[in-house]
């Protein structure tokens, strides 16, 4: 049986300043989408809102709340925005949640073959980028 981990070997990406201030990383928005997305809907939640009562916040359809809590689609900034502001949502946490909903509209590096890049391979790729320890394992 062998063993291999990884860890501290990866460059981080390019940082760039953000309009709001910020400084981030550019690189995929599968990680950033899937945080964003697991607290949009804790936040829901929190505050008792069905999705479609979420949705008439911003002036969009169940589906739509659904695919931003399930990270399937983009946030723009003015819908995540919207539904802070209905969720109560405290400044701090508002900040790093909005900046989050920028980086969801990062390009990956692959974007260009996306066409012949298997979803299952982009998301392990993603993945990939954003862990800070790799290990294997054979048996």
């Amino acid at each position: 049986m062998a063993s291999v981990t990884i860890t501290g070997n990866r460059k981080p990406a390019p940082a760039r300043s953000s309009p709001a201030g910020t400084v981030r990383a550019q690189g995929d928005p599968l990680v950033p989408r899937m945080l964003l997305a697991r607290r949009l809907r804790e936040l829901r939640e929190a505050a008792g809102l069905s999705r479609p009562r979420a949705g008439l916040a911003i002036g969009a359809s169940e589906s739509k709340i659904t695919r931003l809590e399930l990270g399937r689609t983009r946030a723009k900034a003015g819908d995540v925005a919207g539904l802070l502001d209905r969720y109560g949502t405290d400044p701090g946490e508002r900040a790093t949640l909005l900046a989050l909903a920028e980086q969801t509209g990062a390009r990956p590096w692959w974007h260009g073959d996306g066409d012949i890049v298997p979803r299952w391979v982009r998301d392990y790729l993603s993945a990939e980028q954003a862990a800070k320890l790799v290990r294997t394992f054979e048996a």
